[in-house]
């Protein structure tokens, strides 16, 4: 308890502090935005917001992978523990058997994550689900959860990007 105490203080204060950044850590969901994704809002700082709709997709950046948001338990607009069940599909929109998935969740205009640094996708009902549990989403601004989805030789990064204010 300590610790996350200790994490959590150590977080606010860099929060505080300004920060030099370079253009990849300003960037916004133009290149992963996917088909039924929501059009961004302007979430200040350079970066770009998507807006949440359930279903909504997300295509790799190398475009080998797209991930569904089925579901996000709360939707995101406040700050707590976040569960979402996804849905990986291949680029022809096919559930993926087999697939790995680590979501790591960052807030690109403050250089910082969350604690634990991953969240590892779990195997849910259905082919190509999994629930990402207990994601903490702790702080206002803009997040990026990035997702590393592999299948065998097969890797791609998916981001989603969701400003919270409260």
């Amino acid at each position: 308890m300590r610790f996350s105490f200790l994490w959590v203080a150590l977080l606010c204060v860099a929060c505080g502090a300004d920060h030099e950044r370079d253009d990849d850590n300003h960037q916004t969901a133009d290149a992963s935005v996917g088909v039924d994704a929501g059009a961004g809002v302007d979430a200040g700082g350079g970066l770009s917001a998507d807006v949440y709709v359930a279903g909504m997709e997300q295509v790799g950046a190398d475009e080998v992978f797209r991930v569904a948001l089925i579901e996000s338990s709360p939707i995101p607009q406040d700050l707590t523990l976040y569960t979402w069940l996804i849905e990986v599909r291949d680029a022809d929109g096919n559930p993926v058997e087999g697939a790995a998935v680590v979501a790591e969740p960052t807030m690109p205009d403050h250089g910082h994550g969350t604690f634990p640094i991953t969240t590892p996708g779990v195997a849910a009902e259905g082919v190509g689900r999994f629930t990402l549990s207990d994601m903490d989403l702790f702080m206002a601004g803009v997040w990026r959860v990035e997702l590393r989805v592999s299948v065998g030789d097969l890797t791609d990064t998916i981001r989603f990007h969701f400003a919270l204010d409260s």
